[in-house]
């Protein structure tokens, strides 16, 4: 039995318990303490004021779901496969409170890698640091950098960084040893990354920097389906990490208005946990609970994460944080170049503890306020961006920001389902490759012109120099026109058992088919103007210009999956 010294009042899960040793590393770990000062949700208090919560709060709601999470699981195993499990594990106490302490210890240490403003900077950095990999500081190991950058396709930035944490920062790993010896950091890494680690397995040379690759080889594929099996309650179809942040974000966004999800309903759900073949799968008893969770996960990816102003916000951090590193030495700011080493560092697990705060919210919102001051008047484009981010001031307007707006654009086109799922797939390929990206700007671009040009020769009426300087600015200007998105995870599909079969929810919920096929003509991505740049459109001329946009849009799409052929093959998409 688990033996708790501490209680924090949590206003999501009530009462989170902790052990002695847990609260050691909590109390005394700087990396643990850096997550108090880096929200959850990136920038979104700009638009929703109380969603100011953070990595740290989520990781302890974590633990203490994956807690129970992990009981109900172990109820369902006999205890032969449990032998086998904690075998395979490394774990030598036979009463199954070792498994559950490595599954708490990995919940708590899940998000130590993710970087100020959250995801709106995910896969971002890295591919940018390495464009500027010849400036940085001597120390820096820059094949880690290299190696993370060749590998986003396979886990995604922050759990890259975890990885490089947990396994070279000598600093934490001393706290860890100290505070919290029986514990097996190779248990909680595969507890963590088996999925990612086999990925990795056939890659090239990645046991070079991915030395617990080692450890998997002997694994047969029983071995792997065990470990995954209690991996998936902290990376599953519906995890740990997932419910605490519904539940969390609803809380402190206000999204939860209209949204009946509470604890009581993950009480039921985790209570009818079941596991057959390695999966973990729900009894029909907790459908209707089952279904609150989608349509609470769909609020709040339809109202917070995919909110227009939120999401312009994330486009806007991205740049800037794109251009501050690819720019560094530019803007002459010695802060900055001291603070992209750090960046570095921090990212390749080399970052001493002292430092680690660093690598927050709060610190880099220090430094865009003292960047912005050097250079203003000089630099106006960064300048500009800091403004938005940091004062919410933006001269950027979406072409819509409702459901029936976005529907009276496009659905002339016939297919909004094939169009969301073509951006879906694309933001994914573009997330990695911000080069894809430039390419398909330089398509819409091109197209967009063209469309604005026969337009002007088809009707007289017109008010021709305005848009003739639109195509200009079209032509030079880049921040003209930006098109927004976030990063979204791929639906979650859950597994119910349901006459004794295991189907998908969606195929026995006509409420979670119908949640679906609302998200899929719902926009998952904006195209924003910038107004002040636009002066001389009257409503008319506005008008002509939306229509452009869409259709060459459309067209650019048309003419992107024309060359890479696969995306639409792999989609069934005839664009």
């Amino acid at each position: 039995m688990l033996r708790f010294s501490k209680q924090i009042r949590d206003p999501v899960h009530g009462w989170i318990k902790l052990t002695s040793d847990e609260v050691e590393l909590i109390d005394n770990s700087q990396h643990v303490q850096r997550l108090k000062y880096v929200y959850q949700l990136g920038l979104a208090y700009q638009v929703y004021p109380s969603a100011r919560h953070t990595r740290f709060e989520h990781s302890l709601g974590v633990l203490h779901v994956s807690t129970l999470m992990t009981r109900n699981l172990l109820k369902n195993l006999e205890r032969s496969e449990v032998k086998k499990i904690l075998e395979n594990l490394e774990i030598h106490d036979e009463s199954r409170d070792g498994l559950i302490l490595h599954v708490r210890f990995a919940a708590l240490l899940h998000d130590l890698g993710h970087l100020p403003f959250s995801h709106s900077t995910e896969s971002i950095t890295i591919p940018s640091l390495v464009k500027v990999l010849n400036y940085l500081d001597g120390d820096v190991c820059r094949d880690r950098i290299l190696f993370i950058n060749d590998c986003l396709n396979i886990a995604k930035e922050h759990e890259w960084i975890t990885y490089m944490t947990l396994t070279y920062n000598d600093d934490l790993l001393k706290i860890i040893n100290e505070t919290n010896p029986h514990i097996n950091l190779r248990t909680v890494k595969l507890l963590l990354f088996t999925k990612i680690f086999k990925k990795l397995l056939r890659v090239e040379d990645s046991i070079r920097y991915v030395p617990d690759l080692n450890y998997l080889r002997s694994f047969e594929p029983d071995d792997f389906r065990r470990v995954e099996l209690i991996s998936n309650v902290l990376s599953g179809e519906l995890d740990a990490d997932r419910i605490d942040y519904i539940l969390r974000d609803l809380y402190f966004t206000g999204a939860s208005v209209s949204t009946n999800l509470t604890t009581s309903d993950i009480e039921r759900i985790l209570d009818n946990l079941r596991v057959i073949n390695h999966d973990i799968v729900f009894d029909e008893k907790a459908r209707a609970c089952l279904e609150g969770f989608v349509i609470a996960r769909y609020n709040l990816y339809k109202w917070v994460y995919l909110h227009h102003k939120v999401t312009l916000l994330t486009t806007l951090t991205r740049e800037l944080v794109r251009t501050l590193i690819t720019r560094f030495r530019d803007v002459d700011f010695e802060e900055l170049k001291n603070y992209i080493n750090t960046l570095a560092r921090f990212i390749t697990g080399q970052l001493e503890s002292c430092e680690v705060l660093k690598i927050t919210d709060h610190y880099l919102t220090s430094l865009l306020i003292n960047l912005q001051l050097k250079v203003k008047n000089k630099l106006n484009y960064i300048s500009t961006l800091i403004d938005s981010i940091i004062a919410r001031k933006s001269t950027f307007k979406s072409l819509w920001k409702r459901d029936v707006e976005f529907l009276n654009l496009f659905e002339k086109f016939g297919y909004l389902k094939g169009l969301n799922r073509v951006i879906d797939e694309l933001i994914d390929e573009w997330v990695r490759d911000p080069e894809q990206m430039n390419f398909f700007l330089n398509l819409f671009k091109t197209r967009l012109i063209h469309e604005l040009q026969i337009k002007t020769s088809l009707n007289a009426d017109l008010e021709v120099e305005c848009i003739n300087s639109i195509i200009e600015l079209i032509r030079n200007d880049y921040s003209l026109i930006i098109i927004g998105y976030r990063w979204f995870e791929p639906e979650s599909k859950i597994s119910i058992l349901s006459s004794d079969r295991v189907v998908s929810l969606d195929k026995v919920s006509p409420l979670v088919k119908s949640i679906l096929d609302a998200w899929l003509i719902s926009p998952h991505f904006f195209i924003y103007l910038n107004v002040d740049k636009l002066r001389c459109l009257n409503e008319e001329v506005m008008r002509v210009l939306k229509e452009c946009i869409v259709s060459a849009f459309v067209n650019a799409l048309r003419d992107y999956c024309d060359k890479y052929r696969s995306i639409a093959s792999i989609l069934e998409v005839s664009l």
